[in-house]
């Protein structure tokens, strides 16, 4: 009896216990930010700080996180105003908190006030800013990265390596969120200064097409995707982007009643090269016969279409367009019927095993049965 007593009264001790521990509160990165400056130090303490935060810098751009934030905690032993070894110190804390599942949140919110402390002490440091979006990017406040590189973007015209690399990190969170025409702002001034970097070249592309109101502007977009092109010639997608974009050109010159042969004549051109150097595959031909079809060439077309399936005989574009363009003709040459409808039922084969968003539509899939079957399926007693 007297043991029983004993563990009903522990029990709200222990009780109490396990909530003081479970209430013990997570950092408010705000509060942290608006903690006061930290006292000014002696200037050999702040010069022996900054190699520190160089070298935790260094580090972090290695992904060598236990290393860098060793570095940083060093830098801000000596110099507790270094706002890039802060910076760092709030990116290695998430990435600890994130090696967790779930994330540890005290971590990430001590990091979080880390990098709002450092911006908020240094707001005109680029490589401080960039760290400060890095953080938020990583905990998915895209919107919020973004502008706050752009408040000190907006500031100056400064060309330095650090501010450039911030025109990057906004050019990659307004890309990422889908925003072209943001993206654009970064993008142009970016592919100046970095001539040879074919992601942003490949993104300017992708904005500018997305975008496209004329002509004009699809061809920019393939201007931009070539120069991708030229930097990565095994990348299959970046080579044939530069012929689509000029298909998008071509389509937008003929609505504007504009001259439009020369541009498919060029996306032409560009995916034939791409055949040809992509042997194995089967879209570069496939493009090839959308654009021969676009000069009413189906005859060509067709050949294109053929040469398409000997890549790759489940190629569904292929098969569907290769169906059509000998139905068509089957008005006037009846033994290319057989033809259309062996191709149509293969097409039906591929959809049925093609994974979800990537075969036929329901309409598509109607318009098939209706010429297989022009009369309605036929019943059987």
């Amino acid at each position: 009896m007297i043991a029983v007593m004993t563990s009903a009264l522990l029990r709200p001790c222990w009780l109490a216990f396990v909530l003081l521990g479970c209430s013990s509160a997570s950092p408010d990165p705000a509060a942290m930010a608006a903690a006061p400056q930290e006292p000014a130090v002696a200037p050999e303490r702040r010069q022996q700080a900054e190699p520190l935060a160089a070298a935790a810098l260094e580090l972090l751009g290695q992904h060598r996180t236990a290393a860098a934030e060793a570095q940083a905690d060093d830098a801000l032993a000596l110099d507790p105003g270094n706002a890039r070894a802060r910076a760092v110190l709030g990116l290695c804390l998430l990435q600890r908190a994130r090696a967790s599942s779930p994330p540890d949140l005290y971590l990430e919110n001590t990091g979080d006030g880390e990098t709002l402390r450092a911006v908020r002490s240094a707001p005109h440091d680029p490589i401080v800013v960039r760290l400060r979006g890095e953080f938020l990017a990583t905990v998915g406040h895209l919107s919020a990265a973004a502008a706050t590189a752009e408040e000190l973007l907006g500031s100056g015209s400064s060309t330095d390596a650090a501010t450039i690399a911030l025109l990057a990190a906004a050019a990659e969170w307004r890309y990422e969120l889908g925003e072209e025409r943001a993206a654009l702002v970064h993008l142009r001034p970016l592919v100046v200064h970095r001539h040879d970097d074919a992601q942003a070249h490949f993104r300017l592309g992708s904005c500018l097409l997305r975008t496209a109101a004329t002509a004009d502007d699809a061809v920019a977009a393939a201007r931009a995707f070539a120069r991708s092109a030229e930097l990565l010639p095994g990348d299959r997608d970046t080579q044939e982007a530069v012929g689509r974009a000029l298909v998008r050109a071509a389509e937008l010159a003929a609505k504007d009643r504009t001259g439009h042969a020369e541009l498919l004549t060029e996306a032409l051109a560009s995916f034939t090269a791409v055949a040809a150097r992509f042997g194995s595959d089967a879209e570069p031909e496939f493009l090839c016969g959308v654009v021969l079809e676009a000069q009413a060439d189906s005859v060509a077309a067709a050949a294109a279409y053929d040469r398409a399936l000997q890549r790759d005989g489940r190629h569904l574009g292929a098969l569907l367009n290769l169906a059509g363009i000998k139905a068509r003709r089957s008005a006037t040459e009846p033994q290319l019927r057989a033809e259309a409808e062996a191709l149509f039922r293969r097409a039906l084969e591929v959809d049925a095993t093609a994974a979800p968003g990537t075969g036929l539509g329901r309409d598509e899939r109607a318009r098939i049965a209706a010429w297989l079957e022009p009369q309605g399926p036929v019943k059987r007693p």
